[in-house]
């Protein structure tokens, strides 16, 4: 069946790089935006290697990109597609990329997965002579990829892009952490919110998965709201962090710390010294 892309580019003057996908799967179509199936990693894997909280909303996607000087578009304006199925794709039509390349300062294009790719290299690429840097699929299809894998990949967008205005650092959530006393543990929300926003709590994960020193950042006291820890604890994983957190006398109601007697009040004490770490 024949589908026309039916939702503008988005872009502007500011624009610094161009992200092409293919087409637009159906949940695209029928939000209207990019990237809408909630199993596309899209949408966490920008805002990972962007030091920003994960987007929830249209606007807030929008604002992240053109915030940061990205400009999203797809290789293919019309084709004969089944459902979201690439391979079923037939009778390509591409889009016209020159006012996109007008509009801003395009330093470079990145295509989303190998059927962009292709499709770019054999229609577009002969037409503006501009070549194109092929990224890991975000696609649920690309199952072989994990999160961090892909984070890893696309980092290289960054080069083109303007210094990315962070939210927070993970110095500073390495800060936060250290002050965690002794005996007691904090939720990645928390943190967050005593750098200023709950929601930059998936950034607190990402940093502590990043965490270069155990010793000197205590990660193991971070846990979820629930009070489990971490599957993937990146110095031992959730066994591991278990143990540490009860050699310091944390009690546990199941797989979950009691977080109403250990939770960290916040307050600005300073974390036991390195000996009992």
């Amino acid at each position: 069946m024949k589908q026309v892309h039916p939702f503008p580019p988005l872009y502007d003057e500011n624009s610094r790089i161009l992200i092409l996908g293919s087409f637009p799967s159906v949940k695209s179509r029928e939000q209207m935006f990019f990237y809408g199936h909630p199993q596309n990693r899209f949408w966490k894997v920008l805002p990972m290697i962007l030091h920003e909280p994960v987007p929830q909303s249209i606007e807030e996607k929008r604002q992240l990109v053109l915030r940061h000087g990205i400009a999203l578009w797809d290789v293919i304006e019309s084709c004969e597609i089944t459902g979201s199925s690439d391979s079923s794709i037939r009778n390509v039509k591409v889009n016209d990329l020159s006012r996109i390349l007008l509009a801003g300062d395009i330093r470079q294009i990145y295509v989303n997965g190998s059927t962009a790719y292709q499709y770019y290299m054999k229609y577009t690429r002969p037409k503006l002579g501009i070549d194109a840097v092929k990224l890991p699929s975000t696609s649920p299809a690309n199952a072989s990829w994990s999160l961090e894998r892909l984070a890893e990949a696309w980092s290289v967008i960054l080069e083109h892009l303007p210094e990315p205005k962070r939210t927070i650092t993970f110095e500073q959530v390495y800060e936060v952490v250290r002050r965690i006393p002794y005996g007691k543990v904090a939720s990645y929300g928390q943190i967050a919110a005593i750098l200023g926003n709950p929601r930059w709590a998936r950034i607190v994960g990402y940093a502590l998965h990043d965490n270069p020193d155990g010793d000197l950042t205590p990660c193991y006291r971070v846990v979820n709201k629930a009070g489990r820890v971490a599957d993937a604890f990146k110095f031992g994983g959730g066994n591991r962090q278990i143990e540490l957190l009860e050699a310091e006398g944390v009690e546990f109601d199941g797989e979950n710390v009691i977080m109403e007697k250990y939770q960290w009040d916040g307050s600005s004490a300073e974390a036991s010294d390195g000996a009992d770490l």
